[in-house]
């Protein structure tokens, strides 16, 4: 199992690194915390965003205070097609920016 979750940990990070969200690469769990402040939205609108047009949810940062503010947590608990299907909808949602 541990296993599995850090190919999918190595599959996510591959995915933000090609869409160009920076984050602290996670060392345990099964969530990352990139940074969207470059896109100009809070975390809020953003995952507003990301639900109503890539149709995937994510966490605001700031649902953990607010030094999470321009930052959301996506999760990687799911199988790597979910991943890859929804990280695909998320980057062609952001080229649209």
């Amino acid at each position: 199992m541990v296993a599995r979750f850090d190919r999918r940990r190595r599959l996510m990070m591959s995915l933000l690194d090609d869409i160009d969200l920076p984050y602290v690469r996670p060392r345990g769990a099964f969530y990352i915390f990139p940074s969207v402040k470059k896109y100009g939205l809070s975390s809020l609108e953003f995952c507003d965003l990301l639900l109503n047009k890539a149709r995937v949810a994510v966490i605001p940062g700031t649902a953990f205070g607010p030094p999470g503010e321009g930052h959301v947590r996506f999760a990687y608990s799911t199988t790597r097609e979910e991943i890859e299907k929804g990280m695909r909808r998320v980057k062609d949602t952001l080229q649209g920016l």
